[in-house]
């Protein structure tokens, strides 16, 4: 099986649907609209892309899928059909149309992570300088792979430091590049009850989300300030005489609904 697919990050200049052959395992989740890691380039580099066709075919000459990132299809047959249109009428490329069509909070992001290889006893004999024996002792222990970005924070590296690659030539680190899926659920500030006691002298819009906040427990920060006719100044003054207090809940973002 053949899928047609939009890579991101290609040159506008040769941007097309590039064809890769569909691995035995993957033919039952790799549908037209879905997300998936492809190599691309003389090096193989992973990048993301968006099937925007499925055929028929043989492996000859073709690069195999890596991994399908979605459960069901982010672009229906339409949404498809228009990514060809903007791609032609509009200066951009077949992924950056097809990204239109993304439900909102949702998107991957490729990571690269590192991990130790050698043991503690292999260690020993290596000879390291003195920032390499440092990030080895910050490797010890650890069993997963940890993000590049989290290593250079966590080690004050320099952005354009070599020690990280100079681990990896030398085997003592393996470096994997890994879609992390960020889908962005929305948070809502809310509001509590808190008040212990009798009730406390208030203003009459004091009063009123006091009420509300004392039958209903917690609601959103707009829910009160509506029900109350009041702004988020008053609900503050509520929170600033302990009757109150602000915290923040998710709201679950299903991207396929």
């Amino acid at each position: 099986m053949i899928a047609e697919v939009a890579v991101e990050n290609t040159a506008y200049s040769f941007d097309k649907a590039f064809s890769y052959y569909v691995p035995q395992n993957l033919c039952d989740l790799a549908k037209t609209g879905c997300r998936v890691l492809v190599p691309f380039g003389a090096s193989n580099a992973k990048r993301q892309g968006v099937i925007l066709k499925i055929c028929g075919g043989g492996a000859a000459g073709l690069k195999a899928v890596f991994s399908v990132l979605d459960r069901e299809p982010l672009l229906t047959d339409e949404a498809v059909s228009l990514v060809f249109w903007i791609k032609e009428h509009c200066f951009c490329t077949l992924f950056e149309a097809a990204k239109l069509f993304f439900p909102a909070g949702i998107r991957f992001k490729l990571k690269t992570f590192y991990a130790l290889v050698k043991t503690l006893s292999q260690l020993e004999n290596e000879e390291l300088e003195d920032d390499e024996r440092e990030a080895v002792r910050y490797f010890i222990g650890r069993r997963k792979p940890v993000r590049g970005d989290k290593l250079t924070k966590d080690l004050s590296l320099p952005p354009d430091s070599a020690l990280l690659e100079r681990l990896v030539k030398k085997g003592i680190i393996v470096k994997t590049t890994g879609a992390v899926r960020q889908v962005g659920d929305a948070t809502q500030k809310m509001v509590r009850f808190s008040a212990c006691g009798g009730e406390p002298k208030l203003t009459a819009a004091q009063k009123r989300v006091y009420d509300i906040l004392h039958e209903a427990g917690c609601a959103s920060v707009r829910e009160v300030c509506y029900f109350a006719g009041v702004t988020q100044s008053v609900v503050n003054a509520v929170a600033d005489k302990g009757l109150a207090e602000y915290y923040e809940a998710e709201v679950y973002r299903n991207p396929y609904a």
